[in-house]
């Protein structure tokens, strides 16, 4: 008999290799193998993770985590060290659930990591750009410090080519999306250097180049003489998706569409055929969001993803039927998905409930034969069928209706109502009286007797007339400046109301004097 721990170092040896299809089917690794070595179970999950296989993988590391756990606990290990082999599984862990789309648990994860700091750096530097990675556009500062203090020259030297190639360029894009421009060009530029064969550094640099006004203009033909250049098919499909979004942000929908349609290396994966059918829907083209689905449903078997992601896909493709009424095609889809074995109890569940709803439109006896598969409703026998049937739909109170929002129009309508006058007065008055009402509850105002304002208010308290502290040296000047006393000659002065209606008035009598009045001519001495 094999011993787990020889599985453990084969299976890694084909990891490393980039053989792990390769490992997991000649050495006929499986979970019955695995026992009490954790490491075997995260070599495994490893392998699968290669694979594409993220749920599996996830399930595996959650078993060498509790594994690792209860076996070095037994072993009377420290709590630190214990705490570094768990921040090991947990990593990769978090790598498993950002694929799934399980950002939240991912995030939490690599804070745990982080916070622990584990003595190999290479773990905490895979945690801190998986947690770059995971919170995109959010906390970005935090996000490069984290980066930053986990990336030294030490750990990068240890850092496996792959891992050391991601940190690079989540760096670069991290100082990218903080709008550090000069610092992310040089990255961009440095990154070429170091990955010629790779177009990321390109894209990169046309990101940089639409930031610029002036460059913006030939981003497009950038890409597409990258696009022309590039052979290897992945790499040609990541430039042609910057493309399709250049293409859409631009608005040009039907280029977009066409594009994305044609790159082979992401047809028919889920993401794709959901991208599709939105765009073409938009477009108004129900024929031409069929045909994907269509596509899609035939060549579902041949993607490489696992078999519960395919289910889920097809799944998918038979709700969008029965929304668009296909009832029969819906049925059939639901039918296959049901006897097809590879959903979750839930999900199957939900398949049938909805091949009841597809079958009752057109074939009722065998609706009613499938539901009665289905679970029964707790109290369900005490309702009466004519009296729900005579029972009204309840409606909202309040009326939903989907709009499109013109943002643009939204800030112009603010801004008219700025600068509305009526507007502007209507909303003090109101908030007047709330203050005064506020000043009433509080006890410190009486409507039936209303005080007089202070007409020395705007003057500082100890520049007042009935201030007994001021009245001594009342016109010398004190404090800082611009807090003296001032003179009815000088308010006159500073009064621009008092300044500007005496000018209107000025203008008026101009206008009423005679039009045959001259005006007296400045006496001029004769020159001799």
């Amino acid at each position: 008999e094999v011993a787990p721990e020889l599985y453990a170092n084969a299976c890694a040896a084909y990891n490393v290799a980039g053989q792990a299809m390769e490992g997991l089917d000649n050495l006929d690794l499986n979970e019955d193998l695995i026992g009490d070595s954790y490491e075997l179970a995260y070599n495994l999950a490893c392998a699968h993770m290669d694979a594409g296989r993220y749920r599996e993988a996830e399930q595996l590391l959650r078993t060498s985590e509790g594994i690792c756990r209860r076996v070095l606990a037994a072993d009377e290990c420290e709590p630190e060290e214990i705490a570094d082999e768990v921040a090991i599984i947990q990593a990769q862990r978090s790598c498993a659930l950002l694929q799934l789309g399980s950002t939240d648990m991912a995030v939490k994860l690599c804070l745990a990591v982080i916070k622990t700091k584990p003595r190999d750096g290479v773990v905490g530097a895979v945690a801190a750009n998986n947690l770059a990675v995971l919170r995109k556009d959010r906390d970005l500062f935090d996000s490069q410090k984290k980066l930053r203090t986990a990336t030294t020259e030490a750990v990068e030297a240890k850092l496996l080519p792959k891992q050391l190639e991601a940190v690079r360029f989540n760096r670069c894009l991290l100082l990218l999306s903080m709008g550090k421009i000069d610092e992310s060009r040089a990255a961009a530029d440095a990154l070429a250097s170091q990955y010629p064969d790779s177009v990321r550094p390109r894209l990169i640099q046309i990101s940089l180049m639409l930031r610029d006004k002036k460059q913006a203009s030939a981003a497009a033909g950038q890409l597409e003489s990258l696009i022309a250049a590039t052979s290897d098919e992945e790499q040609r499909a990541e430039a042609q998706l910057f493309l399709a979004q250049l293409q859409l942000d631009r608005g040009d929908a039907t280029a977009a569409t066409t594009l994305l349609e044609s790159i082979d290396a992401v047809k028919g994966f889920p993401a794709t055929v959901a991208t599709l059918v939105a765009m073409h829907e938009q477009a108004g083209d129900d024929a031409a969001a069929a045909r994907v689905l269509d596509e899609a449903l035939d060549n579902v078997n041949e993607l490489p993803i696992d078999d519960l992601s395919k289910s889920r896909l097809v799944e998918e493709i038979a709700a969008y039927r029965l929304r668009k009424g296909q009832y029969e095609e819906a049925a059939a889809v639901f039918q296959q998905l049901v006897g097809s074995g590879d959903l979750e109890a839930d999900d199957r569940l939900a398949a049938m409930a909805h091949l009841v709803i597809a079958l009752s439109w057109f074939d009722q006896e065998s609706a009613e034969e499938h539901a009665m598969s289905l679970p029964a409703t707790v109290g369900a026998e005490e309702i009466d069928p004519d009296e729900l049937e005579d029972t009204e739909v309840p409606r909202s109170s309040r009326v939903r209706r989907l709009v499109i929002v013109d943002k643009a129009q939204q800030r112009a309508d603010r801004k008219k109502s700025a600068a509305d006058p009526e507007k502007r007065r209507r909303k003090r008055a109101v908030e007047r009286e709330k203050y005064l009402k506020k000043l009433e509850e509080e006890g410190k105002y009486d409507p039936s007797k209303p005080v007089k304002p202070d007409a020395e208010r705007w003057i500082a308290k100890k520049s007042r007339s009935y201030n007994k502290r001021g009245r001594k040296n009342k016109n010398k000047f004190s404090g800082a400046q611009g807090a003296g006393t001032v003179d009815s000659k000088d308010a006159e002065k500073l009064d621009a109301f008092a300044r500007a209606k005496a000018k209107k008035e000025a203008e008026e009598r101009a206008e009423e004097a005679p039009a045959g009045a001259k005006k007296k001519q400045p006496y001029r001495k004769k020159r001799h």
